[in-house]
């Protein structure tokens, strides 16, 4: 009852050397499409696109300017979440940082500003921002808020 195991592979016989593995073939009925996909898709690559890289490159030029534009500070949130949310902030990246680096400036280093904390939306919204941008934010702007809520 005893099992020899050894750490040594060892090698195939030749009854197994000489079986080769057969592939099953199904004879399937041929597409009623034929290749009018594969021609589709091949097709597509020659189309023409004249003018997109200029477009987007104007649009681009075009958000840099809003955002730089904005003055309350709520509504260059607003823009900067949107931006980030329909993904095309990594196009943005240096004109969204250096507006969040100026609203951090003057909310919590040079202390002026329209301080609307009362909002709470633009609370959480500020927060979220600066803090997904590496900014270091307490937690408790949250109390500051002079609004009385039931929820305390």
């Amino acid at each position: 009852m005893s099992l020899q195991i050894s750490a040594i592979p060892s090698s195939p016989s030749a009854q197994e050397m000489s079986h080769v593995a057969k592939r099953r073939s199904a004879n399937f009925h041929p597409s009623l499409w034929g290749d009018y996909f594969l021609r589709y898709a091949s097709d597509s690559y020659s189309m023409n696109f004249h003018g997109v890289e200029e477009q987007i490159e104007m649009l681009k030029e075009e958000v840099k300017k809003m955002v730089a534009a904005i003055v309350p500070t709520s509504q260059k949130l607003d823009l900067i979440d949107q931006i980030q949310r329909l993904g095309i902030a990594y196009c943005l990246q240096g004109v969204i940082d250096e507006q969040l680096e100026q609203i951090h400036k003057s909310y919590f280093e040079l202390n002026d500003g329209d301080h609307n904390l009362d909002d709470l939306h633009m609370v959480a919204l500020l927060f979220r921002l600066l803090r997904q941008s590496g900014y270091r934010i307490s937690c408790g702007m949250f109390m500051n808020r002079s609004v009385k809520s039931p929820f305390r």
